[in-house]
């Protein structure tokens, strides 16, 4: 899996960190195993790449 966005006031874009916090939700990324979180997604590998400009 890969994500590619541009950096929005410092941090990801307001659609995009509403669909990770969407898709990587309890019971397919993560749940909780007698009070300890335990990841599902292992072996999985993503790549980040972070756009910015700057303005002269």
């Amino acid at each position: 899996m890969s994500f590619i966005y541009p950096i929005w006031w410092t941090g990801m874009p307001a659609i995009m960190k509403g669909y990770i916090d969407r898709v990587m939700s309890y019971g397919f990324a993560y749940r909780y195993d007698q009070g300890v979180q335990k990841g599902l997604l292992g072996g999985k590998e993503v790549t980040i790449i972070n756009t910015h400009g700057k303005v002269k």
